[in-house]
């Protein structure tokens, strides 16, 4: 199976945005903004696009023994394991 790094392609493809969301965060911080909402709000949206970007791609193609398997050609997305996993959560 070809890799498919789902993590590593959203932080190439999104990260600028990411950057400008932390720089917009840490300034709300310094304007008397909560550590806690902000944190929340950056967790939620990272786990926004990495989700996008799994069904998204592009990725390799799927073999055709794979697709006969499981009835779709749909990369990274079976059941929904994967995707379902995927979830930010705040300490």
């Amino acid at each position: 199976m070809p890799p498919r790094p789902f993590m590593r392609r959203t932080f190439e493809k999104d990260g600028a945005k990411m950057t400008a969301a932390i720089r917009a965060a840490y300034t709300k911080l310094h304007t008397g903004g909560s550590a806690y909402k902000e944190a929340n709000r950056l967790g939620l949206r990272y786990e926004g696009y990495i989700k996008v970007n799994i069904r998204q791609g592009p990725w390799a193609p799927i073999y055709m023994e794979t697709i006969l398997r499981k009835g779709s050609g749909r990369i990274l997305i079976d059941k929904g394991i994967l995707i379902g996993a995927v979830s930010f959560t705040l300490r």
